[in-house]
């Protein structure tokens, strides 16, 4: 199409080809569910590292119905080494925090009873999900441009439009809606950028519960900077096995203590933060780091 030539070029390149990062993941239901005598086969799905674990539900709700307990009020939920998965986050987010590109295909557990209520916020009425990202995405905005402007002025159908494109990861219908929701240049390669503020979250690693929403607020510096302000050696989950090695490093630099990493890649901590958020934003304008101790 005419605007993906128009698009490739500086950083919009980068934001229009994250939409191509995928995750392959085989999907077991869990033993507990199984009504039948045959267990049921897993299902291999494609997800979308920018959309959400819940994009998928409908087909594994699916593929696995004959296996289950029938309900009318089905609220499945994932978990992933016995850990249950925030279906909030971003699936690219979640799949960094608990592999790391170490495990391919994903392996998730997919539950239809005894949901996690002291773990998980419950997607009752079915558009949890949906209201959640433009929840999100009107939190970006404000924060990006310092007003709820451009949030309150999304017509019906881009709203529409947004949400369809995350469904089907269809990032040129996407970026026909956004590119009137971004900073003049932003994506453009202008260097000149100034956001009123970041939209930022920092996940730490091994503690999924730990989601940090800092002020980040002019004068931008580089991420290490930004990071060595933020968080403290005390907040990033140590790896017993490599104490004295994670001690020395955090001694020998600060910036050696932890490793950032977004959209499956290591982020230098010497990158200028704007640069990172204007290229590596996720579709509701915030920039997702997870943050791991050295020594992991």
């Amino acid at each position: 199409p005419k605007y993906r030539k128009m698009a490739l070029n500086g950083k919009d390149s980068i934001l229009l080809e994250l939409w191509d990062g995928m995750i392959p993941a085989v999907v077991h239901l869990h033993p507990s569910d199984i009504t039948t005598i045959e267990h049921p086969k897993p299902l291999y799905v494609m997800l979308s590292r920018l959309g959400y674990i819940g994009n998928v539900s409908q087909e594994i709700i699916e593929h696995f119905k004959d296996s289950v307990p029938h309900s009318q009020n089905t609220q499945i939920w994932f978990e992933h080494n016995d850990e249950a998965l925030n279906w909030q986050l971003p699936a690219g987010v979640l799949y960094d925090q608990f592999c790391g590109a170490k495990q391919l295909p994903w392996t998730l557990i997919v539950h239809f009873q005894s949901f996690p209520f002291t773990k998980l916020v419950r997607d009752d009425g079915g558009k949890a999900l949906e209201f959640h990202y433009f929840h999100s995405l009107k939190q970006g905005l404000f924060l990006e441009h310092g007003n709820s402007s451009k949030a309150m002025a999304i017509e019906a159908n881009d709203q529409r439009k947004l949400w369809l494109s995350l469904e089907s990861c269809d990032k040129i219908m996407f970026s026909s809606v956004d590119r009137s929701l971004r900073l003049k240049g932003a994506g453009a390669g202008n260097d000149k950028i100034q956001p009123h503020s970041i939209p930022i979250r920092i996940i730490i690693y091994k503690n999924m519960n730990t989601i940090l929403q800092p002020v980040c607020k002019p004068p931008y510096n580089t991420l290490g900077n930004f990071l060595n302000k933020i968080l403290a050696i005390s907040s990033l989950p140590q790896d017993k096995d490599n104490d004295k090695d994670h001690d020395q490093k955090a001694i020998d630099s600060d910036n050696e203590r932890y490793r950032v990493i977004c959209h499956g890649v290591d982020i230098p901590l010497d990158a200028p933060l704007v640069d990172i958020w204007v290229s590596l934003q996720h579709p509701d304008h915030f920039l997702y780091l997870s943050v791991f101790p050295i020594s992991r």
